[in-house]
């Protein structure tokens, strides 16, 4: 009766989200058929997939106009659920307003950077032997104290920077072997004296005036549809990376498809550094963001924000299915940031001590071939 009453106040157009705390509900409310048309239901269990299921119902409205009523009292006793609720409806109207205004800059930066996705269309990606191990380099401000172990592990382990951490790296010394962007708007984070001698791992939006800085570009699929389509029926080859709110992802996801054994997360804060810092090249804290306290990898406590910890949540989403795509084929997952925020799914360690046995990265190593004549092929890596 309430979900009909609840449905006969609404115009007819309009869609109802019945959330409640019972899945035998749901299946009560199914057999009822109460739940037909654009009457809709869902438990809040993890096995509802409330979260997936309300972030695609939003981007259904034209004028995304969504409203959340809660019963009373109910909030008291699943406050967790009402702040997911609430946090999921403001995310993806976020995310529709962003795709809206960026999706013409996207298809735009996608255009340009078409000679080169032309020009490196049979460029794949070769698996590494057994046992090399990759250290996956993130912006945080932490990086700037693994500087010098980086520098030493470049010939033992492969070294992957995202975009951003990518003009310290060489301001410090360190040659990242690969380094994977997916920004639009990346230019504003690289200086012009960041000429980096390796290969891009990029999705095909990424600011052209980044993609010119590399002669050799593994370009994945992007995030324009219509631009993704036009590549399929010109039958010019895109890779698959796992594209997510963190450019870590990808980062992660490269070195997984590489075949790396051992993985290595550093710079990854998702917390505030000394003085604010949010970013290893000085990049602060601005305006009125809110300082919230999450659980920290070697601290009980570090002072994080809204965007970090969404960040963090889109990472451990990430990682989770990660380890269930591969099996027991996943590959050993540390995180060694030096401090910042606790990710679940990672065992923390010390860079020191991951770096202290890994042998020699073997000579000639290739992580990238040509398919097509005449550049068939493998490109060393120290040819890059």
């Amino acid at each position: 009766g309430q979900v009909a009453a609840l449905r006969a106040r609404l115009p007819q157009e309009s869609f109802l989200f019945f959330l409640h705390p019972s899945v035998a509900m749901e299946q009560e409310l199914l057999m009822k058929q109460a739940c037909t048309g654009r009457t809709l239901a869902c438990s809040l269990g993890e096995k509802g997939c409330f979260v997936d299921k309300i972030s695609m119902l939003a981007a259904t409205f034209s004028e995304k106009d969504v409203r959340l009523v809660v019963e009373q009292g109910f909030r008291a006793l699943h406050a967790d659920a009402i702040g997911k609720i609430e946090e999921t409806i403001r995310v993806a109207l976020d995310n529709l307003q962003q795709d809206r205004n960026r999706g013409l800059i996207r298809l735009r930066c996608s255009l340009q950077n078409l000679p080169s996705i032309i020009r490196n269309a049979g460029l794949g990606l070769c698996k590494v032997p057994p046992g090399v191990s990759a250290i996956v380099c993130g912006a945080g401000p932490s990086l700037m104290t693994q500087f010098e172990l980086l520098k030493n592990a470049a010939g033992h382990a492969i070294i992957i920077a995202t975009g951003h951490a990518t003009p310290q790296l060489l301001r410090a010394g360190v040659q990242p072997h690969v380094v994977v962007e997916v920004d639009a708007h990346a230019g504003r984070n690289w200086p012009a004296e960041a000429q980096p001698s390796c290969l891009l791992a990029a999705c095909t939006e990424v600011a052209p005036e980044v993609a010119r800085r590399f002669e050799s570009v593994a370009w994945c699929v992007g995030s324009s549809p219509v631009f993704n389509m036009a590549m399929r029926d010109w039958g010019v080859p895109l890779r698959e990376l796992q594209l997510g709110r963190s450019v870590m992802a990808p980062a992660i996801d490269l070195a997984a498809q590489l075949g790396c054994s051992r993985i290595a997360l550093a710079g990854q804060d998702l917390s505030l550094g000394g003085q604010g810092l949010t970013h290893v090249d000085g990049e602060s804290l601005e305006g009125d963001d809110e300082v919230i306290m999450i659980p920290g990898q070697d601290q009980p406590q570090v002072p994080s924000t809204r965007v970090f910890i969404a960040l963090r949540d889109a990472l451990q989403t990430y990682l989770k299915r990660l380890r269930e795509g591969l099996g027991a084929h996943t590959p050993v997952l540390l995180n060694c940031t030096a401090g910042g925020a606790r990710i679940e799914g990672l065992e923390a360690a010390r860079l020191e001590d991951f770096c202290r046995d890994l042998p020699p990265l073997p000579a000639g190593l290739q992580l990238m071939a040509r398919a097509a004549a005449p550049s068939s092929a493998a490109v060393p890596l120290d040819a890059l």
